[in-house]
């Protein structure tokens, strides 16, 4: 193999190496954007399943419902 072949493939490889870095950058800010898309809908459900066992709960025990009243 002569020097000018072996420069091509080099260039080549750095040319390979390069676009593969290039999409790896690209797929961790979209697996970030994804997880923190996911960390907020987990937070959602979480807050919805926390009003709704309230709700229930007040179902369950109507006085709970009721405000305090001040004496």
């Amino acid at each position: 193999m002569n020097n000018e072949t072996m420069q091509n493939l080099v260039n080549d490889y750095a040319s390979e190496l390069g676009a593969l870095h290039s999409n790896l950058v690209i797929e961790r800010a979209n697996n970030r954007a994804l997880q923190a898309q996911l960390d907020k809908a987990n937070q959602e459900l979480k807050e919805l399943k926390d009003k709704l066992s309230k709700e229930d709960n007040q179902e369950v025990n109507p006085e709970a419902k009721q405000e305090p009243q001040a004496k």
